[in-house]
């Protein structure tokens, strides 16, 4: 099993917030960082529309976590 973590930023759509969000992927097989860090170039979006979208672009299983105005948000897919 390997597990790929990585830290980046998209801004919220609502508010224009710069939100961090720390990304963990898991899978049997390897995975390219370079194929990770470009599935992680977002325009304004939602957390769970960023998720939707890794979950599309990337093998495996995957988890974002972010803190969104002092709540902390974890979406899986």
């Amino acid at each position: 099993m390997n597990i790929y973590g990585y830290t980046f930023t998209v801004k919220c759509p609502n508010d224009d917030a710069e939100i961090e969000y720390t990304l963990l992927v898991e899978h049997d097989e390897m995975i390219l960082v370079e194929d990770i860090i470009k599935a992680c170039k977002f325009p304004a979006a939602y957390q769970e529309q960023i998720a939707d979208r890794l979950h599309e672009l990337l093998p495996g299983e995957i988890s974002i976590s972010a803190t969104h105005h002092g709540v902390e948000v974890v979406t899986t897919r």
